[in-house]
C-alpha cells in the first residue's frame, strides 16, 4: 500500500499549498455571485414568521446571528 501513502502525502502538500492562494476582491465577488443558489424547500418553510416563533419560542429577534 505504498501508493496510498504517497497519494495522501501529495494531497497534503497540495492542500497546504492552497493556503497561500489569495483572491482579489473582484475574484471573490465573482465567485460569491456565481455560487449563489436558490435554497427553496425546506429553507422557505423556516423563513416564515409563524415557524420561527414556534421553533425559537418567540426569541428570534433576540438571537445574535
Amino acid at each position: 500500500m505504498l501508493w496510498a501513502s504517497s497519494i495522501r502525502r501529495i494531497q497534503l502538500h497540495d492542500n497546504l499549498a492552497s493556503l497561500d492562494l489569495e483572491l482579489s476582491a473582484e475574484q471573490l465577488k465573482s465567485l460569491n455571485g456565481e455560487s449563489q443558489i436558490e435554497l427553496g424547500f425546506p429553507q422557505s418553510i423556516y423563513e416564515r414568521e409563524m415557524v420561527r416563533s414556534i421553533r425559537y419560542g418567540g426569541t428570534w429577534d433576540r438571537l445574535l446571528l
